[in-house]
């Protein structure tokens, strides 16, 4: 009967441990669930069934093993048998310890002994032995373990889906997760494709999805990323609300809730965040997405820098034209790190090489000019990926470098990195050209000086005078070839009658208009030739008389600004007069006298100043006059010499008796005046010297006037020689047309004696 109770209690025993160990793990296992959090994980599960293990093999051995094979002293039983039955009378004890004692009892004792065994014998076949066993506990330990036996019965009758993916989980261990009313799935996270699109268009960027792989994602650092989760919608509850719960690298916490996008489609709801953690990525995160009961865990996003194009360096090989012709060697020509404001000649071969902050899988590039139109290029990767390189060949035009470079986990920059790389374009030559000592009218004979300045950019490859008859537009010009020296300077003649004579030019006849123009072309060998003319010089072609006749105008018209100067002499003598006899004593008597004859001083005294400040400009102005009547004059004498109608009688006379006259009182007495003017003007409020300077001044613009007097009429006995030399020359017209109206007649009469009659 013992051994019964003991197995009965470690059976009851072992049926409510068990049971509270389905239970424990059911709830371990399924209560995060239903709160919205995650399954034992497999460990936990194994932990507890070990530990189920454990606490069976203890319990068989405290309570069966050691209790089984525990021994008993009679003495003990017989004890608990006369405590639950009185009716014994220690009859059962007694025997118990006389048979131990059996083999020492007397004779006289032997037979009590017997008695009392047989009554002992007799009243323990009706005892109850059941009384000993205390059946409280096992009733309880009963009862536990059928509530229990009925609670898994239930349990699984009620729920046989649960209670089998519970037993798969708990016994089989399973890693089947609990079926949730929720169930959510991760997308992935989409980022904007970078691109080469124009920062400043309003379009919206491209968008493209990355997954996980085993819960981890790489994204740039720095960028903004949106992640995206859906939830089926077909026989499952569709959540209001997920939440996203982060932790970055550094520790930082916190949780963001995802907004719904559009409804459901296609049996699922799509959710997304497109802020924190993600937007502006700095380091690593850590999260997880609940909706409902259903959670996707321990998803990770790592941060990684993002390739960076950490130097460029430019190789540039000069166009042929720009570089020397015993040059044959494929070196580049230019070697330089790009900075900003880099310029390349024009027509240039490039190479450029770049060194990336990591390896590169690719680098994308696009070319794009000013106009805005790109084309896309491919640059060569090292095998390290660390470097990468491309050819630009025959850059001639402003663009900007575009480049994209993705590393090896396929992150790309944040933006493609600019280089604008100018381009100086070979600009056509400058070219000026003047003549000297001649005017818009030549003779036929004429030789034409001239001067200028060329200058190019590089190197120019030749410089020409071009000559070409009006009435030849389409001819082709003569060419005179120049040599400018070392700062472009370049000067020469033209000679017509020479270029006649050696049948380069057929000669010219009045009447007719001869072009001239300076033309310079460059060393430009990538399209057309850069060709620049100067400004073009229309000479009229007349006849010696003619251009006499025009010189002598000029000289009218130089006589008439003479007599303009003069007169202005005149006006300036007046005035420096009018300021010697002013009263230069006014100031000082104006001490003693009123305030209002102080003022009116005053007023005498600014005028005085303003009157000598007037003067000096005008005495300057005549000055440059007459410097500019003077070399007009030298104008003059040069066109007559180079369109070889020079008289030296003529020349000398405009020479010696207006010119260099002219010349003189400019660098004498005109000087003298105006240096005596600017005296005037320091002394003007100084009337111990004002006057006195004031005179002299005065008598200065006597002298100029009698000089300039004597020039004019110098000049008016020129034109009175040059009046006499029109009518010689008019003489000799008349009597040219007469001699040729004398023979057209002749000719008529001889060709009447021919005529039929």
């Amino acid at each position: 009967m013992v051994r019964k109770y003991i197995v009965a209690d470690f059976v009851l025993t072992a049926l409510v441990v068990i049971g509270a160990a389905f239970w424990g793990g059911l709830l371990l296992d399924y209560g995060p669930i239903l709160l919205g959090g995650l399954e034992m994980p497999r460990s936990a599960r194994i932990l507890l069934l070990v530990a189920l293990f454990v606490v069976l093999v203890v319990l068989a051995i405290r309570m069966l093993g050691e209790r089984l094979s525990a021994k008993l002293p009679d003495e003990s039983l017989a004890l608990l048998l006369e405590r639950q039955h009185p009716e014994l009378g220690e009859r059962l004890m007694t025997s118990v310890q006389l048979a131990r004692a059996e083999s020492n009892l007397d004779a006289h004792s032997r037979p009590l002994y017997e008695h009392v065994r047989r009554e002992a014998a007799q009243m323990s076949d009706a005892l109850d032995v059941r009384r000993v066993f205390q059946w409280k506990p096992l009733l309880h330990k009963a009862i536990a373990a059928v509530v229990m036996l009925l609670a898994v019965i239930v349990f699984a009758l009620a729920t046989p889906s649960t209670a089998s993916h519970a037993i798969s989980r708990l016994l089989t261990l399973s890693d089947d997760p609990w079926p949730r009313k929720a169930k959510l799935e991760m997308v992935g996270v989409e980022v904007p494709i970078v691109s080469f699109a124009d920062p400043d268009s309003s379009a919206p960027p491209e968008i493209k999805l990355l997954t996980f792989e085993d819960h981890k994602l790489r994204l740039a650092r720095g960028g903004s990323a949106t992640l995206r989760v859906r939830a089926i919608a077909d026989d499952r509850v569709v959540p209001e609300l997920c939440t996203v719960h982060y932790e970055t690298a550094s520790g930082q916490r916190g949780q963001a809730n995802m907004r719904r996008v559009g409804g459901q489609r296609n049996g699922y709801q799509e959710f997304s965040l497109d802020g924190p953690p993600l937007d502006g990525l700095a380091e690593d995160v850590r999260f997880t997405v609940r909706g409902l009961d259903d959670r996707l865990s321990d998803f990770k996003v790592l941060a990684v820098d993002p390739p960076a194009v950490t130097q460029l360096e430019i190789q540039c090989r000069y166009p042929e034209y720009l570089r020397d012709p015993q040059n044959t060697s494929d070196a580049a020509d230019l070697v330089v790190n790009y900075a900003p404001g880099l310029r390349i000649r024009e027509g240039s071969d490039l190479k450029v090489i770049g060194e990336s902050s990591k390896p590169l899988s690719r680098v994308d590039v696009m070319l794009r000019g000013v106009d805005g139109e790109g084309k896309v290029l491919s640059a060569e990767v090292a095998v390290d990926g660390m470097s990468f390189s491309m050819s630009l060949p025959d850059f001639a035009e402003d663009q900007a470098l575009l480049l994209l470079p993705v590393d090896r986990q396929e992150i790309t920059a944040g933006a493609p990195f600019r280089f604008f790389l100018g381009v100086v374009n070979d600009q056509p030559p400058e070219v000026s050209l003047n003549l000297v000592g001649i005017g818009s009218a030549i003779t036929p004979v004429a030789k034409i000086p001239f001067e200028g300045k060329v200058k190019d950019d590089y190197e120019l490859s030749r410089t020409e005078i071009a000559l070409a008859p009006a009435s030849q537009p389409n001819g082709q010009p003569v060419l005179r070839n120049v040599e400018p020296d070392r700062d472009g300077s370049y000067a020469g003649q033209v000679d017509l009658r020479a270029l006649s004579a050696d049948d380069v030019m057929k000669p010219l006849a009045p009447g007719e208009r001869l072009n001239l123009f300076a033309e310079a072309t460059d060393r430009y060998s990538l399209a057309d030739r850069h060709v620049t003319q100067s400004d073009l010089y229309g000479l009229d072609v007349v006849s010696p008389e003619e251009l006499l006749g025009r010189l002598e105008r000029r000289e009218l018209g130089l006589r008439a600004r003479l007599e303009q100067s003069i007169d202005e002499i005149r006006q300036l003598r007046d005035v420096l007069e009018r300021i010697a006899t002013d009263d230069w004593t006014a100031v000082e008597s104006a001490t003693s006298t009123a305030q209002g004859g102080e003022e009116e001083s005053l007023r005498a005294e600014q005028l005085r100043v303003l009157r000598v400040q007037q003067s000096s400009l005008q005495a300057n102005k005549t000055s440059e006059e007459l410097t500019g009547i003077a070399a007009s004059l030298g104008d003059i004498i040069l066109e007559m010499e180079n369109n070889r109608v020079d008289s030296v009688d003529r020349r000398q006379r405009i020479t010696s008796q207006v010119q260099q006259p002219l010349e003189g009182v400019v660098g004498g007495e005109m000087q003298s005046l105006r240096d005596l003017i600017e005296h005037l003007g320091r002394v003007a409020r100084d009337p111990a010297s004002g006057p006195e300077v004031a005179t002299q001044s005065v008598d200065a613009a006597e002298e100029v006037l009698l000089r300039l007097t004597a020039i004019l009429d110098s000049m008016l006995d020129l034109e009175s020689y040059n009046e006499i030399l029109d009518i010689v020359r008019d003489l000799i017209d008349r009597q040219n047309r007469l001699i040729d109206d004398t023979k057209d007649e002749q000719k008529r009469r001889v060709l009447d004696l021919f005529k039929p009659q």
